[in-house]
């Protein structure tokens, strides 16, 4: 291919999908469609029809891919769903995560499973009015800074940061975006169930970054 040099590309493409993901509908073919495009704007409109068909045929492989549970999750959420009203909250295509969720055979440990197109203040507001959630009661759990900590946290929520070994360019956060920002950090899942059982005797409070 040619068009933009390649040293171009992963700042060109980080703009590229989002730019799609918010101007598309949300469906099952929208991640290749995605890629499709960005592979127009990257070549300049070079690409080729096989070119494309290749494309989409990754895309596809991607979204049928058999599903990688971390190690320790089954076994987490299944004790934690003894003691606590969980709910799934991730953002992305429904049919593509409501097959990701069938598939990990965890769906029966939820009572609620929403699915949304961004995970922002906004959304996590709309979710807890609609569960007559106070916000003071409501405690999120996820590995993005970004999309799972800061936007709880901004709503008077509570957030539980787990770090995964990756994050994507597009979930990254400065220093500058946590100062005075109170949440708890965990290494591993595999801790969660000590650590919520310490919360609620009121053994632990939120401060930014703490690691227990």
């Amino acid at each position: 291919w040619t068009g933009h040099a390649p040293a171009d590309w992963p700042a060109k493409c980080v703009v590229t999908l989002h730019a799609t993901g918010e101007a598309f509908a949300q469906a099952a073919k929208v991640p290749a469609g995605q890629r499709g495009r960005a592979a127009a704007d990257l070549t300049e409109g070079r690409v080729t029809g096989t070119e494309v068909h290749q494309i989409i045929g990754f895309a596809w492989e991607m979204l049928m891919a058999p599903l990688q549970i971390l190690d320790g999750v089954p076994e987490t959420i299944a004790k934690l769903a003894e003691s606590y009203p969980l709910m799934v909250i991730t953002k992305g295509d429904l049919f593509e995560q409501e097959a990701k969720i069938a598939r990990s055979g965890l769906g029966e440990y939820f009572r609620h499973i929403e699915i949304v197109s961004e995970k922002n203040q906004r959304a996590y507001e709309s979710i807890t009015a609609k569960y007559k959630i106070s916000p003071h009661r409501f405690l999120m759990i996820g590995n993005s800074l970004k999309s799972d900590i800061l936007p709880v946290v901004a709503m008077g929520g509570r957030a539980i940061h787990i770090p995964y070994q990756t994050t994507w360019f597009h979930e990254m956060v400065s220093e500058a975006e946590l100062e005075q920002k109170e949440f708890m950090q965990l290494e591993r899942i595999s801790l969660l169930p000590q650590l919520l059982e310490e919360i609620c005797h009121g053994e632990h409070g939120g401060t930014r970054g703490k690691k227990v």
